[in-house]
């Protein structure tokens, strides 16, 4: 519990989403990793792009590209990021994109794209030979919970259940905009190899009570909280893991109370091969 972290990592989680986890912990990594060298990075479904104003205003030698269907979402995120090494994209863009992104990060997206397959092989296409791709999803829209004594929490609750009930069969009608569907880890580690990457990594973040504490206590200490937190699950990642049963689509023990896997992907070195 007692490792240095480098300056960069540090200035990352305060920079970043202070109550998750993953989040803070997949970017500081590309700060530390990059260490004032020239990087793409390419954010597949950066919604409004929170946080990277701050980034790439204290980090001139990283270019930000993102890209998210939403359009309100991306006229937000250029407002934030005016002024600064940055582009994003919305609605067909996508396939006619074409760079060599050194860093791809998709940040609690998968469990809301229709087509993986096709998500993926977008990735393969824009991302550099050697570069790295941070893939993060998140259970927790599917871990519902009702509090017998707080009837005001049945009916979100209940709303959230028929969604991910109907998202699939909405989905097949053509409305695939609110589409949420849980990933399962061996679909994704099976479908990432089709595609031709292979996992160099994979971690479990968010414990569920820090989130919660983060919530709790002053706006200005919740950096603090966060670079304790990164450390706290970095030991039980390498300390503790261990499968335990089949449940919510993961058999990993931490899976059960840190409900968000980051998978590192890399390209495999003889596929420059056109995937079928």
């Amino acid at each position: 519990m007692h490792n240095i972290q480098h300056p960069t990592e540090l200035l990352a989680t305060r920079f970043m989403w202070t109550g998750n986890s993953a989040k803070a912990k997949i970017i500081g990594r590309i700060l530390e990793e990059s260490d004032g060298r020239s990087i793409l990075v390419f954010d597949y479904g950066c919604g409004v792009a929170p946080g990277w104003n701050q980034v790439l205003s204290s980090h001139p030698n990283i270019r930000y590209i993102g890209y998210d269907p939403d359009e309100p979402s991306v006229k937000l995120a250029r407002q934030s990021l005016a002024g600064l090494r940055a582009d994003v994209y919305t609605g067909k863009s996508i396939h006619k994109l074409s760079f060599e992104a050194d860093y791809v990060i998709s940040l609690s997206v998968f469990e809301h794209v229709f087509d993986r397959f096709g998500y993926l092989k977008n990735v393969k296409r824009l991302l550099a030979s050697d570069g790295t791709f941070f893939i993060n999803y998140d259970d927790g829209h599917f871990r519902i919970s009702i509090d017998p004594d707080r009837p005001k929490t049945w009916y979100p609750a209940l709303r959230v259940w028929l969604h991910n009930k109907l998202s699939r069969i909405l989905a097949a009608t053509g409305n695939i905009s609110q589409f949420q569907c849980r990933v399962a880890r061996s679909e994704l580690d099976k479908l990432v190899e089709r595609v031709g990457f292979e996992i160099t990594e994979s971690f479990y973040s968010n414990l569920r009570c820090l989130k919660e504490l983060n919530k709790h206590i002053d706006v200005e200490k919740r950096a603090d909280l966060m670079e304790l937190w990164v450390q706290l699950e970095e030991e039980l990642n390498t300390r503790f893991i261990k499968d335990s049963g089949y449940q919510w689509g993961d058999s990993v023990n931490l899976w059960r109370v840190m409900g968000s896997r980051t998978v590192v992907l890399r390209q495999y070195e003889e596929s420059a091969r056109e995937v079928i």
